[in-house]
């Protein structure tokens, strides 16, 4: 399979983009979408906790996207900076 240089190439950039989608669906407000990505990125930590026996990490990056993309942040820039000065 990894003699295929079509699935090779999917999976590596597959990856990079899921990536980049964790990082861009932090900025969006729209809830779906956050689920999408959600059960995308869950799934994919499980096969690497099944695959590669990181259950650890598989549990730490569920917490950490549980806490990302369900948790309402505000983003004010600076504010919190200059407050303390």
């Amino acid at each position: 399979m990894l003699k295929n240089p079509y699935i090779v190439t999917f999976s590596t950039w597959g990856v990079l983009l899921l990536e980049l989608l964790i990082a861009i669906s932090v900025f969006l407000s729209s809830q779906r979408y956050k689920q999408m990505i959600f059960l995308a990125a869950g799934f994919f930590h499980l096969f690497i906790g099944v695959f590669f026996g990181l259950w650890s990490f598989y549990f730490a990056m569920l917490g950490l996207l549980i806490y990302i993309l369900f948790n309402s942040f505000e983003f004010n820039y600076g504010t919190k900076i200059f407050t303390k000065i």
